[in-house]
């Protein structure tokens, strides 16, 4: 796994189901057993080698255009002096490239938020403001400053390098790492059901990886290691996941406009 440094189905109400039974009793006569008619789910088909179907889960993941993406790893691999059960989260959300993607990041009580679009990255105002309590200590009171920056995004365009900062490249950098350290060598499949959904489950030397089962697969869950340390990562939304919409002009602050609300 790559170091990441960042700056079901519901049961029908039992009412309905009597219902139901009443009217195949009144319209069958008591001719067949309703239970007859029901068709069966088809078996899931059987789990190939992960490494047959290696290139098809990348080559599928990376020509998604959207994915929601949660990431819970040790804080101890983004810093070396953080608590050995200390944990960050984060979640990517949106387009692969960045170009729509909201990036958010919960790490020692502190979060992180960016929006990014394709020609712009803004920051929440309320996240700038918390930001720059910080920094400052106690000699600056965000509580004073707060109704000038509710409701504002403040511009934060050419300060990130988007091509860093992407679900895309996340994935790049997880593909060379899994490939590098020879992981998928050791992953045996077995066919499952999970959550309604059809899978390969793909475990072995502290690694499972959950690809959805067919024609397109795409990792759906990956839980293992890095230097030592834990990752789990899940993926939904999968061509579906939506990016953020472009802030009204009115509501966006400088950097200049934010330290001139700030200092007077």
């Amino acid at each position: 796994m790559p170091q990441i440094v960042p700056p079901s189905a519901r049961l029908a109400p039992r009412a309905a189901a009597g219902v139901a039974l009443l009217t195949l009793t009144a319209c069958g006569g008591g001719g067949e057993d309703p239970a007859a008619e029901v068709s069966q789910t088809p078996e899931v088909p059987p789990a190939p080698e992960y490494t047959e179907i290696e290139s098809d889960i990348w080559d599928t993941m990376l020509a998604a255009e959207s994915v929601t993406l949660s990431v819970e790893l040790s804080a101890a691999l983004m810093n070396p002096q953080a608590s050995s059960d200390a944990v960050v989260e984060q979640e990517y959300a949106g387009s692969l490239d960045g170009t729509a993607s909201t990036f958010h990041e919960l790490n020692d009580g502190v979060t992180t938020e960016r929006h990014m679009l394709e020609d712009a990255i803004y920051v929440p105002g309320a996240r700038e403001l918390e930001s720059i309590a910080r920094a400052s200590g106690e000699a600056f009171s965000a509580e004073d400053f707060a109704a000038e920056f509710e409701g504002t995004w403040v511009d934060y365009s050419g300060q990130v390098d988007r091509s860093q900062a992407s679900t895309a490249a996340f994935l790049e950098q997880m593909r060379s790492s899994m490939q590098d350290s020879g992981a998928a060598s050791s992953l045996e499949g077995e066919a499952e059901t999970r959550e309604g959904e059809d899978v390969w489950v793909y475990s072995g030397g502290g690694v499972e990886a959950v690809v959805r089962a067919g024609d397109e697969p795409v990792l759906l869950s990956y839980a293992g290691e890095s230097g030592g340390e834990s990752v789990d990562l899940t993926f939904e939304d999968w061509d579906a996941s939506e990016g953020p919409e472009e802030p009204a002009e009115e509501d966006v602050l400088s950097l200049d406009e934010v330290r001139a609300i700030v200092t007077g």
